[in-house]
């Protein structure tokens, strides 16, 4: 099943939010070159639990990661 409006590609290139310029992404994580050329990427994810609506009218108690649900986002 293909949701449309939803490029799963384009989420999963994009989930660590890599195609922002430097200074946007630093509000994010912090990004340390390494000397072996690959980049260690440092992340702070706060777990929280709530009760979210999934549906209208419909709550489900969810975890959720810097007040989200990891999910795409909705189209």
């Amino acid at each position: 099943m293909r949701i449309v409006g939803l490029d799963p590609m384009i989420y999963l290139r994009s989930w660590n939010l890599s195609h922002l310029p430097p200074d946007e992404r630093a509000k994010v994580y912090r990004e340390t070159p390494r000397p072996d050329g690959t980049m260690l990427r440092e992340y702070e994810i706060f777990a929280v639990d709530r009760e979210i609506e999934v549906a209208p009218g419909v709550r489900f108690p969810a975890w959720t990661y810097n007040g989200e649900v990891p999910a795409p986002p909705s189209a």
